[in-house]
């Protein structure tokens, strides 16, 4: 077996174990003892459990991603530039603070994801981004 199937294997295993509880659950509400279980909530309780894989693969997905290039956080840059030329500079002359593990919160059709990620912060513009990625300045866990 690859190295990378079994490291996918391991991975597989982790998050088993964090969505046995929800799936468990969910085969309770499903009881054949239940006469007023109607499909409707079975169907809910279905997606319900569909939905927490799909934020947990989408999860692990964000914490497995390369770093960010150089370039692309140059582009990052880049897109302060408007804001930038307000206060007389370039975007290359922003002051840029990293705050590591900041936590936000992705919304996505299957809701929220909880994400930490470092937040590039410019104090000039007392505004901040998060890189599309992990930097180079903070690697991945």
């Amino acid at each position: 077996m690859s190295s990378k199937r079994s490291t996918a294997e391991q991975r597989a295993e982790v998050l088993w174990k964090r969505m046995k509880p929800q799936v468990l659950e969910a085969l309770e509400k499903h009881s054949a003892e239940r006469t007023d279980l109607k499909f409707d909530e079975i169907e809910g309780n279905s997606a319900s459990v569909g939905d927490l894989v799909a934020r947990m693969l989408i999860q692990e997905a964000l914490r497995e991603q390369s770093v960010a290039s150089p370039e692309e956080l140059k582009t990052m840059r880049q897109s302060l530039a408007e804001q930038a030329r307000v206060i007389g500079k370039t975007p290359e002359q922003l002051r840029m603070t990293r705050i590591p593990d900041k936590r936000c919160e992705l919304g996505t059709v299957r809701g929220p994801v909880p994400h930490e990620r470092e937040y590039l912060y410019f104090p000039e513009l007392k505004k901040g981004l998060f890189p599309p990625r992990s930097t180079a300045g903070h690697p991945r866990a």
